[in-house]
């Protein structure tokens, strides 16, 4: 269910590359979750066949002030893209 939502998207949008948030610990040492993220960028990028770039989300949540009610995931996944577009130069 998963795959077939974001294909969805993928055939509205129609993007040239896909961006995938890489967790770490505060200093950059990967864990369970930096494992996984690059298996579903390594699925994606087999599936669609776009070009897959991981962005470091670190702080991505910190950036937001958690306010009730808001939706944090889409706030942090717009800083994350934020992240790869300030990195590309």
């Amino acid at each position: 269910a998963r795959f077939s939502a974001i294909a969805a998207l993928i055939a509205e949008w129609a993007p040239a590359r896909l961006i995938v948030g890489l967790p770490t610990h505060p200093d950059g040492a990967e864990h369970e979750m930096t494992a996984r993220c690059r298996r579903f960028a390594n699925q994606l990028h087999g599936r669609f066949n776009l070009p897959v770039e991981l962005v470091d989300e670190r702080y991505s949540s910190a950036v937001i002030s958690a306010k009730r009610g808001e939706v944090i995931d889409d706030r942090a996944a717009a800083i994350i893209l934020q992240q790869y577009f300030d990195s590309q130069g």
